[in-house]
Parts: structure tokens; C-alpha cells; sequence
């Protein structure tokens, strides 16, 4: 089993509009040593990768 982790990402929009997960780094193809061995911000971006993945998000032109 990996680390695990939990993420969350709110947009302040109420108080319903936290998403919050957790995860494990295995899931994602990362293990413990390799975790170990990244930098801060690969650590960061790693994690801003997952958390983006769960966004619901889109546009759309309007008239």
C-alpha cells in the first residue's frame, strides 16, 4: 500500500462546493520511494494533476 493522501479543492462558492477525496499513490503508478525521492513542487504538481482530473468544468460560447 502508498502513501495516501487527502486532496480537496473548493471554490468558495457555498458551503457545499468543497470536493474532497482521498488517495492513494499507487493508484496513480507512484510508489512510496519515488514519492520519497520528489522535489516539493513535483510533490505539488503531482497532486494539482489528481485534483484537477476531479473537476467538473466546461464553456460554452453564448449569444
Amino acid at each position: 500500500m502508498g502513501k495516501k493522501f487527502k486532496t480537496w479543492l473548493d471554490s468558495g462558492a457555498n458551503i457545499h462546493s468543497c470536493n474532497r477525496q482521498e488517495i492513494d499513490i499507487e493508484e496513480f503508478g507512484l510508489d512510496n520511494a519515488e514519492w520519497d525521492e520528489m522535489t516539493d513542487e513535483d510533490k505539488t504538481d503531482f497532486m494539482k494533476e489528481i485534483i484537477f482530473e476531479s473537476l467538473d468544468w466546461g464553456y460554452e460560447e453564448v449569444e
